[in-house]
């Protein structure tokens, strides 16, 4: 995914999800904007694979710019600017 904008998206602005195979995805020249009910970047806990973050910028997020739930052996390298990276969801669905 590049050279995208996200705007008030209801809940995450991506989902790497449970289920199906192993993800590999860059991401680069993106921009997310207010996640109304979930993160800008969010790894579910069953996700697979990994992300590659080229420029990406998150704002506004209710419950953080990046989310890994406990047991996600999603891997996201790069940052976010600026970076925000949490491994718990500080607010519900």
């Amino acid at each position: 995914m590049r050279d995208t904008e996200i705007h008030d998206s209801t809940y995450d602005g991506i989902q790497f999800k449970t289920g199906g195979g192993v993800v590999t995805a860059a991401v680069g020249g993106v921009k997310i904007d207010k996640s109304n009910n979930g993160a800008g970047i969010l790894a579910m806990s069953g996700a697979r694979g990994s992300a590659t973050l080229t420029s990406v910028t998150i704002t506004n997020s209710s419950t953080g710019d990046i989310l890994r739930e406990p047991g996600s052996q999603f891997v996201i390298n790069g940052a976010p600017i600026p970076a925000v990276v949490s491994t718990s969801r500080r607010g519900t669905r």
